[in-house]
């Protein structure tokens, strides 16, 4: 893993990218590899990076003598990411986890966005009003049983994925057309505003 680090390091000087060079190189900072079984050639690295202000969150899609992609906000890196790498999503299991590490690394990281499988990982307020109780008991009535692991199927060309995501107080369903190259098209629906949940970060 160190290796891997320094080469990520370099990677980043290489693109010019000094802040992110040194957050990467400091020995502070927490660094993992995500998770993405449909990736070939790539990793992607997760970096925390503890500020003196507030913790810094970095994805970064990275192998060696390929381009380096910054994913965080950003959804087009991860589409070249894909194809770069030559993705291929054979199977529905590779879609579904194509499209949670999508939901995951390219994130606002500047407003609470988290993807949600359950009714139970919405975080709501933790000293909520009266009237508060109340939404947040309809909320787990109505969601209970529906609000779950995302979800594929099959299509002529692809996949169908769906998914959910809180947005600061709203309740999202993302619905995605997949191809088996990575290609996607989503399409966004607010099911919920205005629920009583945590909206900092």
């Amino acid at each position: 893993m160190k290796r891997d680090i320094e080469q990520l390091r370099q990677a980043l000087l290489a693109a010019g990218d000094e802040h992110g060079a040194a957050m990467v190189a400091d020995p502070s900072s927490e660094i993992t590899v995500l998770p993405a079984p449909f990736l070939q050639r790539y990793r992607i690295y997760r970096v925390l990076y503890y500020s003196p202000y507030k913790p810094i969150l970095l994805y970064l899609g990275f192998a060696p003598d390929l381009p380096l992609y910054s994913l965080a906000g950003n959804p087009q890196a991860y589409y070249a990411m894909a194809q770069a790498d030559g993705v291929d999503l054979a199977t529905v299991d590779l879609a579904i986890d194509y499209i949670t590490v999508f939901l995951e690394v390219t994130r606002n990281m500047y407003e609470l966005v988290y993807q949600v499988t359950s009714v139970d990982q919405i975080r709501f307020l933790p000293k909520p009003s009266h009237a508060q109780v109340q939404a947040k008991e309809a909320l787990t009535a109505k969601y209970r049983s529906t609000l779950t692991a995302p979800s594929a199927q099959v299509t002529e060309d692809g996949y169908t994925v769906i998914a959910h995501v809180v947005r600061q107080q709203e309740l999202e369903r993302h619905t995605f057309k997949v191809r088996h190259d990575g290609n996607m098209e989503a399409q966004i629906t607010i099911i919920e505003q205005s629920m009583p949940v945590v909206i900092g970060i």
